[in-house]
C-alpha cells in the first residue's frame, strides 16, 4: 500500500452525481479508492494517536466539500480548541459561524443546532409527510432546499475537558441525520473519558489510526488499530453493516489547501451565502427608526432586558432572540421589577400581554420556508430563546424565563418545553417542590395532545403526568394517567420505582 496518496488523484475518480456528501476515504492495499456518502454513514467517530492521520483526514473531508458543493448545498461548524488546523478556512462562505475556538462561541452552537434539527423536524414530519431531507429536497427542488450541516470537531477531547456535555446534547447525540445535520468528530484520547457510551451508540462509523492495543480494544472492539504504522494508514469500520477496510487517507498539502480556499472565495460572494450570525449589521438608532418605525424602537425599549438600544451600534442579527428575552423578562412579578417597570417605562404588564403577541407577530413580516403560520414559526423562536438563554448562563437563571413563556404563548411546544424544563430545575431545588407546583404542571400537561409532540417527548411527558398525580396522592387522577402510559419501558418503570426516584432520583435523572 502506497505510503502517501494524494487528495487530487483521489478526486479524479470521484463521479459528484453518484454522492451527495462524498467522503474520499483514500486507497487499500489493492489500490482501489474507496469513497463514502456522509448521507448514508450520519456521523463518523475518528480516534487515532498523534501523527496517525487524524487531522490530515479532516483537512481531506473539507477540502472534497469546498472543491465539490456549493454554500446553498452544505454549511460548516468546524471548532478547533487547539486552533492549530481549521484557521485556514476562517474566511469561506460555507460557514454558519466564525471558526469556534474558545468556550463562549461554543455555547452559541448547540442551540442553533437544537432549534434546527426541531425546526426541520416540524416541517418534514408536517404537511409535506418526508421522511428524510432527501426526500423533502428532491420534491421541492432547487430554491426551496435545505442544506446539509456538518459539524467537524478537532480533538474532541478539548471540548469534553472545558464542558458540561449534558449542555450540549445537540452536539453529542448525532440524532440529526435524517434532517441532513451530520457530526465528523476526532479525538487523540480513544477512552470512555472522552468517548461516552452515547457517542459510542450514535456512531457505528469508526476510522482509528494507530493506537495502543488496549485503546483499539476500547475503540473499534477489537485489536488492530495497534499494528498500523502512523502517518494517514488507518482502518474503516462500520459497525452495522460489519465493514472493514484498511486504507492510506489521502494527502493535501497546505499548499493545495490554500488554493483551494482562495478558489471557493473567489467563486462564491460570502456575504451572498453567511448567514445572519457572520453578516453584523450595524444599526444606529435613527437607522432603525427608519427600517422598523418609531412605534417598534418605543416597544423594544419599554420592555428590553439588555441595553439593546443603549449604545450607538446595535447588532441586527440578535433582535428576535434579545426581544423575546426582554419580553419574558417583563413578565416578572416581583414589586421592584413592577415598580421599575410602571413608573421608568411606563408599561403596564397586564394591559401589555396581546400586546406583545400582536407585536411579535408582526415583527414576523412572514412565515419562513416551510411553515404555514406565523404562530408556528414563533413557537420555534421562542424555544430557541430558552434554549440560548439556558446554555449562556444557567437553568437557574432561565427559569423564570420558562415560566413566563407559558403565561405569554401557552402553546403545546411552549408549554412541553417548559414542563421538561421545570422537572429539571426541581432536581437540584427541593424546596420548590410543592403540592401547588405539581398542580400546576399537571393542568398545563392537559393542554398537550399525543399528536402535538414526538414519541419520545409524549412518553416522557405522560411519565411525569403519572408521577406526579401519585405524589399528589390523587388516586382518580393516577388511573387517568396510567392509562396514557403506552411504552412498555415506562410502565416496567413505574412498577419497579417510586414516583419520586423516577422524577428526582439521582440514576434516573
Amino acid at each position: 500500500m502506497d505510503k502517501y496518496i494524494s487528495l487530487k488523484d483521489c478526486l479524479k475518480e470521484l463521479n459528484k452525481d453518484e454522492y451527495s456528501l462524498p467522503i474520499i476515504l483514500g486507497k487499500d492495499s489493492n489500490n482501489d479508492i474507496h469513497i463514502k456518502d456522509l448521507v448514508d454513514l450520519k456521523n463518523i467517530l475518528i480516534g487515532g494517536m498523534t501523527r496517525s492521520g487524524k487531522s490530515v483526514l479532516l483537512n481531506s473531508i473539507i477540502s472534497t466539500i469546498l472543491l465539490t458543493k456549493t454554500p446553498k448545498e452544505v454549511q460548516l461548524i468546524l471548532i478547533d480548541f487547539k486552533q492549530a488546523e481549521f484557521q485556514i478556512y476562517e474566511n469561506i462562505p460555507h460557514l454558519i459561524f466564525p471558526i469556534i475556538t474558545e468556550r463562549k462561541k461554543l455555547s452559541q452552537v448547540s442551540p442553533f443546532l437544537s432549534q434546527e434539527h426541531l425546526k426541520r423536524m416540524r416541517i418534514l414530519r408536517g404537511d409535506d409527510k418526508c421522511r428524510t431531507i432527501e426526500d423533502y429536497n428532491n420534491r421541492y427542488g432547487e430554491g426551496n432546499k435545505f442544506p446539509y450541516i456538518i459539524v467537524i470537531v478537532d480533538e474532541f477531547s478539548d471540548v469534553i475537558k472545558q464542558f458540561d456535555l449534558s449542555r450540549y446534547n445537540s452536539l453529542i447525540s448525532g440524532i440529526g441525520g435524517d434532517v441532513g445535520i451530520y457530526t465528523i468528530l476526532a479525538t487523540s484520547i480513544c477512552n470512555d473519558t472522552v468517548i461516552t457510551e452515547e457517542i459510542r451508540k450514535s456512531r457505528h462509523i469508526r476510522i482509528a489510526g494507530m493506537l495502543t492495543e488496549k485503546d483499539s480494544c476500547f475503540f473499534l472492539k477489537e485489536k488492530s488499530a495497534e499494528k498500523l504504522k502512523g502517518n494517514g494508514d488507518m482502518i474503516y469500520k462500520d459497525f452495522e453493516n460489519k465493514e472493514k477496510i484498511r486504507i492510506q487517507i489521502p494527502w493535501i498539502s497546505t499548499e493545495e489547501q490554500n488554493e483551494i480556499v482562495k478558489k471557493t472565495i473567489n467563486e462564491y460572494s460570502v456575504t451572498e451565502y453567511l448567514p445572519p450570525q457572520n453578516i453584523l449589521e450595524w444599526f444606529t438608532k435613527e437607522e432603525l427608526v427608519e427600517k422598523f418605525g418609531e412605534d417598534e424602537v418605543k416597544i423594544v425599549d419599554d420592555i428590553k432586558l439588555y441595553p439593546i438600544l443603549t449604545s450607538k451600534n446595535y447588532i441586527r442579527s440578535h433582535f428576535l432572540t434579545e426581544l423575546i428575552w426582554g419580553i419574558l423578562k417583563s413578565y416578572e412579578t416581583t414589586p421592584m421589577d413592577v415598580n421599575i417597570l410602571e413608573q421608568k417605562y411606563g408599561v403596564n404588564i397586564k394591559e401589555q400581554e396581546k400586546h406583545y403577541i400582536k407585536y411579535l407577530l408582526k415583527y414576523i413580516k412572514k412565515p419562513q420556508r416551510g411553515y404555514s403560520k406565523k404562530e408556528f414559526f414563533l413557537e420555534i423562536e421562542i424555544y430557541g430563546a430558552l434554549q440560548n438563554l439556558k446554555d449562556i448562563t444557567s437553568l437557574e437563571y432561565a427559569i423564570p424565563y420558562y415560566r413566563n413563556s407559558v403565561k405569554l404563548f401557552p402553546t403545546p411546544d411552549v408549554i412541553s418545553n417548559y414542563i421538561m424544563a421545570e422537572i429539571e430545575y426541581l432536581y437540584d431545588h427541593p424546596k420548590e417542590r410543592t403540592e401547588e407546583m405539581y398542580k400546576n404542571l399537571r393542568e398545563l400537561f392537559k393542554k398537550v395532545k399525543k399528536e402535538d409532540r414526538t414519541d419520545y417527548d409524549w412518553n416522557y411527558l405522560v411519565l411525569i403526568n403519572y408521577c406526579l398525580a401519585d405524589l399528589l396522592e390523587d388516586e382518580n387522577a393516577k388511573k387517568e394517567s396510567i392509562k396514557l402510559i403506552t411504552n412498555e419501558r415506562e410502565k416496567k418503570l413505574i412498577k419497579e420505582e417510586s414516583s419520586f426516584d423516577i422524577l428526582f432520583g439521582e440514576e434516573f435523572f
